[in-house]
This record gives C-alpha cells, structure tokens and sequence, in this order.
C-alpha cells in the first residue's frame, strides 16, 4: 500500500476479491512524516536519511538501521529493502 497514491476512500475493500481492505490492513509505504503520524493504526515504515527507517509493527513506533542489528523481523525487514532497492520510483 502506498500512502500518497490512496485517500482512503475505501474503494478497494469494496472490490477486493479476498474480502480485505488493502489500505487498513497492507503494511504502508508512507513518503512524508505527517503521512506517517496521520495513520495511527497503519503498519508500515517512512525511509529516513542513509538507510534508516522510522516503522510501524505491532503497535510499536522505532527507528531502524537497515545495516545492522536491529528489531525488524526478517521477513520485514526483506519487504523493506525489496521496496527500496526494486521499487524505488515509488519514493
């Protein structure tokens, strides 16, 4: 899901053939800030300067560092680096 191409208006849990609502229930690619802090209950991650990102998993705020250690699953954190490696034209 990405946050700047979609008003929430619901459409897609209208049409979704798997009975979902992809823009509450798909983790987020969010592109600005205030985005990020206007989807309170959206999972979903905001890249930041370097190769850090600010995420949002499980009801959890942080911040992680995409070249160490950090808390992110791994299937999370491959999903991440996937969108930023392969779909960067969507930032």
């Amino acid at each position: 899901h990405v946050d700047r191409m979609c008003n929430e208006c619901g459409n897609c849990a209208v049409f979704c053939p798997y009975d979902s609502a992809p823009y509450r229930n798909k983790f987020t690619l969010f592109l600005t800030r205030d985005g990020f802090d206007e989807s309170t209950e959206n999972q979903g991650f905001l890249p930041l300067e370097g190769r850090k990102v600010l995420v949002r998993l499980d009801g959890k705020v942080f911040e992680a560092d995409l070249d160490g250690q950090n808390q992110l699953p791994a299937d999370v954190e491959t999903f991440i680096l996937t969108v930023l490696k392969d779909y960067a034209y969507l930032l």
